[in-house]
């Protein structure tokens, strides 16, 4: 074989490797996707669940016609840990910043130089009153850069659409202005020249859709993720139908800061929900840097958008849901209720309200719910106590706290076994109306209005109540019922008699915690070296009510000690004594706490008072 034809079969061995090759790394498929670009691809917020405390639940779908790469909008401000993409196809997902074409309208800042170059404007110059004619002159540095921002260069751009330089115009007579600060011309009009696309920077999220499993169908994409920016506000309105009935409507405002969306799912979430990293973004964010993203998990205030949002975010938070504060109820459990009234208790609500569609920075106000119920209207007076546990008169502005913040405290020992209508704090008569929750969802905590007929009769807050739970609404203060309480220490000629305990180890608990013991009225007793006085104090309520209409009163009155049953006068039935603390988990040694828990029906214009005595020692 000669030299010719052996060169001409290693030349066509090379020729066709060669093709092999191209074609083989042509049909790779990494390496088309580094060479591809990405298609864009519209997705559908499918639906929305709204915290009241401006956490929002995102779920958006993406249909992709096929493998491929797809690029979408990405979302800014994504809370950390809560970023998904879920697909029926083998789906990577990639946040970057692309350049997109944009119209005029879309764009936020302008490059003169860039956006405008050899265009025409109308203007007014700095330090000149009266328009000229001028052109847009591309400086040497904007000709020497052909892509100002390098996406890959960094996860954080600033302001990619910002201009770094002054803007060089020429005028019609052919002098060269050279403006440092663009923003100072004035009365600026685009006359020709004007281009219709423009080149933006975006963070987008790029899908690199790798196998379907269906490929006639291509593949289905659901990002999912927490954000903030919409949120809801409940309110109700309760109207009192006669003396029995009451209907209550719930209301929803709901406010959107976040984006524009059209018919999505909304779900009104409820509940006190953990969302510990609320305050940190996602790194998937394309305007969230390392610095920024390690600041909000330490929570340390970082920079950028996504903090001002945060800002915004705290300020426009409603509120959280409650079952205490201000008047509201104490959170133990009602054990006048009965069984039949107890619901299925949940802890995260999710109310179906059906298709919303909002702009950004628009609100909706819409029903959820009307319900009519029975209900039950009185005035609830709270009288707490004036003795501390050792029996010795509490100075309230001495220790800087007033009567409500006082009675405030002693609910917080309530040890459950109060009902709900007595178990709040009324430290003056209130108007209360109680009833259950007609709803078949719970209620939220919101600002309620109650009206009679157009009569307005007080807004006040409804709390957290699960569906048949009993709740009450605080209507206005009570003041055509006068209400009096007072209490004297009586006195006894034996006050100097000492008594010795002979055995304290067992005696000095029954003298401490007795359930009465007359025999020690008014006498000192020595235990272990430490006296005690013990004090009998006689105590009156008085309440005159001054309405043309019987008046059903609730009253409950806390004291230190131990109660005389046998003192008991002008009650419409046996009172109820709840203990509010247990000997066992109170300090030892030290009087016990008690409630007195009454109901009185009193009639127009009638004046009645109650009387009661109780026991209790006094360290001397």
């Amino acid at each position: 074989m000669n030299l010719n034809v052996i060169k001409s079969i290693l030349m066509k061995r090379t020729l066709i490797f060669a093709v092999a090759l191209v074609a083989a790394l042509a049909s790779t498929p990494s390496f088309a996707r580094e060479v591809l670009e990405p298609a864009p691809l519209s997705g559908k917020i499918e639906s929305i669940g709204v915290f009241k405390n401006g956490v929002a639940v995102v779920r958006e779908r993406f249909d992709a016609p096929g493998v491929g790469r797809y690029a979408t909008d990405a979302p800014q401000s994504a809370i950390h840990g809560s970023f998904f993409v879920q697909s029926d196809a083998v789906v990577d997902a990639t946040s970057t910043n692309l350049e997109r074409t944009v119209d005029l309208s879309e764009i936020e800042s302008i490059d003169w130089t860039r956006d405008f170059k050899d265009c025409k404007l109308q203007v007014v110059l700095p330090n000149e009153t009266e328009p000229q004619t001028v052109r847009i002159v591309a400086s040497p540095a904007s000709q020497n850069v052909s892509n100002p921002v390098d996406p890959y260069s960094a996860r954080m751009i600033p302001n990619p659409n910002a201009s770094a330089n002054g803007v060089l115009l020429e005028c019609e007579d052919g002098k060269v202005v050279w403006v440092a600060n663009p923003s100072a011309m004035q009365n600026i009009v685009l006359l020709d020249g004007v281009p219709e696309k423009f080149k933006r920077f975006r963070p987008s999220l790029v899908f690199d859709v790798q196998k379907t499993s269906d490929q006639a169908n291509g593949a289905t994409i659901w990002v999912s993720y927490l954000t903030r920016g919409v949120t809801w506000a409940p309110q109700y309105r309760v109207d009192l139908l006669d003396d029995k009935t009451l209907k209550i409507e719930q209301n929803a405002i709901l406010i959107n800061e976040w984006r524009d969306f059209s018919d999505a799912a909304i779900r009104l979430y409820s509940g006190f929900p953990q969302i510990p990293l609320q305050s940190s973004t996602s790194p998937m964010s394309p305007a969230v840097g390392l610095q920024d993203f390690i600041a909000g998990l330490n929570g340390v205030s970082g920079s950028g958008s996504y903090r001002r949002n945060e800002r915004y975010m705290t300020q426009m938070a409603i509120t959280s849901n409650s079952a205490m504060g201000g008047m509201a109820r104490d959170v133990g459990f009602d054990a006048s209720a009965s069984e039949s009234s107890i619901g299925d208790g949940v802890d995260i609500f999710a109310q179906e309200i059906g298709t919303k569609s909002l702009k950004k920075g628009d609100r909706i106000l819409f029903t959820v719910g009307k319900a009519e119920t029975t209900y039950r209207k009185s005035m609830n007076w709270n009288i707490f106590d004036a003795l501390d546990v050792n029996g010795r008169p509490v100075d309230f502005n001495a220790r800087g706290i007033n009567s409500e913040a006082m009675s405030n405290h002693y609910a917080q020992t309530t040890s459950g076994e109060a009902s709900l209508e007595y178990s709040n704090r009324f430290p003056e008569p209130w108007d209360v109306l109680s009833f259950d929750n007609p709803f078949d969802f719970p209620i939220t905590t919101g600002p309620a209005v109650a009206y009679a007929g157009e009569r307005f009769l007080g807004q006040n807050s409804l709390f957290w109540t699960n569906p048949k739970e009993k709740t009450i609404l605080p209507l206005t203060k009570a003041l055509s019922v006068r209400v009096r309480s007072v209490e004297i220490e009586r006195m006894f000629d034996s006050l100097n008699e000492r008594h010795n305990l002979a055995n304290p180890s067992s005696q000095t608990r029954a003298f401490l915690y007795p359930e009465l013991k007359k025999d020690y009225w008014g006498k000192t007793v020595n235990i272990n070296g430490s006296l005690y006085r013990v004090a009998v104090y006689d105590a009156e309520i008085t309440l005159t009510n001054q309405r043309d209409e019987e008046t059903r009163a609730l009253v409950s009155r806390q004291f230190t000690g131990v109660l005389d049953p046998e003192s008991l006068q002008n009650f419409d039935s046996d009172p109820k004594i709840v203990r509010l603390v247990s000997a066992d988990n109170w300090a030892w040694p030290s009087n016990l706490r008690h409630e007195l828990q009454m109901e009185i029906t009193l009639k127009p214009g009638e004046t009645r008072t109650l009387k009661f005595s109780y026991q209790a020692y006094i360290h001397m």
